[in-house]
């Protein structure tokens, strides 16, 4: 993947619902230290999100920008830093011919300790604060095509500086700082946890068939339910009635869970057929579907049983398997618990 030298020139209008966001964040009630352009040399966490030039450049190239231009950054250096202009010119600026300093202490200053405080690792550690979209700084070309400015994917994976990101034809790894990631993860920040939108159906998106084949999007609810089994599993065979039976009647009614199946057939058809035989009404995740990021969830020695919640913190596993089959039962129990603790609450 590589970034494209894009004639797009569409303004960069989608940042101005972020900026407002952050604006309107009440001031934080300490003064945060100044910031000089050094602060900024490999330091992402410190960069505004845009910054504007403060006079005319022109280059050899023959690209022109105009004072007030905005851009966003690729890279701070000592002497200079390395920009994407708004057509997707990579341009090169040197301190005086922008507002970056200035920007940056403007932005820290809408942003509470905690929130300046983050960083690309520590957000990778709390999937609370993932958001479930970013939006991309440059143009993009990868193996999947060209994507410009502006363009959005569905996170599915934070490590640090590189995310896994998909679209609708695409999927592939992204440099964090190339997309709108730790603002949007910032204003997450800002909201407590159980205001915070999971990211399960972004993890999920386009994984999964009905049992007529075709792709299912599934919906956002508290709680997923992972079983992992295979038609030429006997002890699946043996467990699949007895927890086919409990679905129906204690999950199939409720609007806050989601069953899936990671199937272990290595062809969809034959995973269907199961789950007509057997009656698993609940859509499928086929072998060639199943992201790495999915694996997470699957249980090698089915059946296997695994619940998580909607941000994807795993709950209750009977990992590593089919040794002891109550386990598989003793998952469902802790999740009757704990949809019987929300009922409670809700009343």
């Amino acid at each position: 993947m590589c970034f494209a030298a894009a004639v797009d020139t569409t303004p960069m209008l989608f940042l101005a619902p972020f900026v407002a966001a952050f604006l309107a964040l009440a001031p934080s009630t300490e003064t945060p230290q100044p910031l000089a352009w050094a602060d900024l040399v490999d330091q992402p966490e410190h960069w505004p999100i845009t910054a504007q030039l403060v006079k005319e450049l022109r280059y050899r190239s023959g690209v022109v920008l105009a004072p007030g231009t905005v851009l966003h950054l690729v890279e701070v250096r000592a002497a200079n830093a390395l920009t994407m202009a708004p057509a997707g010119q990579l341009v090169t600026v040197e301190p005086s011919d922008c507002d970056l300093v200035d920007a940056a202490n403007a932005y820290a200053a809408t942003l509470t300790p905690e929130q300046r405080a983050m960083t690309y690792e520590s957000v990778a550690r709390d999937v609370t604060l993932w958001p479930m979209t970013v939006t991309t700084y440059a143009p993009i070309d990868s193996a999947d095509g060209h994507f410009p400015i502006g363009a959005e994917f569905q996170l599915v994976r934070s490590n640090g500086r590189r995310l896994s990101v998909v679209g609708a034809k695409a999927a592939f790894t992204l440099e964090a700082t190339r997309c709108d990631f730790l603002p949007r993860a910032r204003e997450l920040a800002a909201l407590p946890e159980s205001r915070r939108p999971g990211r399960l159906p972004a993890l999920l998106a386009g994984a999964a068939v009905d049992l007529q084949g075709k792709t299912v999007e599934l919906p956002l609810v508290k709680y997923y339910v992972f079983y992992g089994c295979a038609s030429t599993c006997m002890r699946s065979s043996t467990y699949t009635p007895t927890f086919v039976e409990r679905y129906k009647r204690t999950l199939a009614k409720r609007n806050d869970v989601v069953v899936l199946t990671l199937t272990d057939n290595f062809a969809v058809r034959d995973a269907i057929k199961y789950a007509r035989d057997t009656g698993m009404t609940w859509p499928i995740v086929p072998l060639d579907r199943r992201r790495q990021e999915l694996n997470d969830y699957h249980v090698a020695l089915t059946p296997g049983m695994a619940v998580v919640d909607r941000f994807g913190r795993l709950l209750s596993t009977n990992a590593p398997g089919f040794r002891d089959l109550d386990r598989a039962n003793a998952v469902l129990d802790k999740l009757e618990l704990l949809l019987a603790k929300d009922d409670a609450t809700a009343k």
